[in-house]
């Protein structure tokens, strides 16, 4: 429930902003709240694009196939 409302909350901080910067871990919950990714590493910018593609550079095809349900899965709920 605590990471519904965050999400609700995040998102709506997003739309009224256009833009918002989040650093986490968590490749499911950026998949859900973001659609590019930037992959900083020690302070220098690896890399920048789609959440998937930059998930799949950072940590593999499996991590990236996750992302890319999870990013399914959000694009059925909107059109429901």
């Amino acid at each position: 429930e605590f990471l519904k409302k965050a999400r609700t909350r995040l998102q709506a901080l997003v739309e009224r902003s256009g833009i918002l910067v989040f650093a986490s871990h968590s490749n499911e919950f950026l998949a859900r709240l973001c659609q590019t990714a930037m992959w900083v590493d020690h302070g220098t910018i690896r890399m920048t694009g789609g959440i998937e593609d930059v998930v799949r550079a950072y940590e593999g095809e499996d991590a990236a196939r996750h992302v890319r349900e999870v990013l399914e899965e959000n694009e059925r709920e909107r059109q429901a």
